[in-house]
């Protein structure tokens, strides 16, 4: 699945409440996600696919690819739009002074206005 601002937004936003009752005992629910992973596109040691593909075997519900000064359209390699797991397209953006800023949102609009 692909998410799009708004999308990711509600995503994020029933994650971040989703252990917040307002008076009621319901269960919480978490979801086991990574926000933070790199490819070979950068200097990670797997190619997307096989990046994706791992954490979908072993039990995520979302990921985001972080690969520094890339950005990793998930779209590329989401072989079933319909199965529950949430690629986020994401970057981490570094600086010259090493300074490390993971990005999704601004990633995501950047690829939308890219020819």
């Amino acid at each position: 699945m692909i998410v799009n601002r708004r999308d990711f937004i509600r995503t994020a936003g029933l994650a971040l409440s989703a252990g917040t009752t307002f008076g009621q005992s319901t269960p919480s629910a978490w979801y086991r996600g990574n926000l933070h992973t790199h490819t070979i596109n950068s200097d990670g040691d797997s190619p997307p696919y096989d990046v994706m593909a791992w954490y979908k075997r072993n039990g995520y519900q979302f990921l985001a690819v972080t690969d520094h000064n890339t950005f990793t359209d998930p779209a590329l390699f989401d072989t079933n739009p319909n199965d529950n797991f949430l690629l986020i397209g994401a970057e981490e953006v570094t600086n010259p002074l090493t300074v490390h800023v993971n990005d999704s949102l601004y990633s995501y609009n950047a690829a939308l206005t890219q020819p």
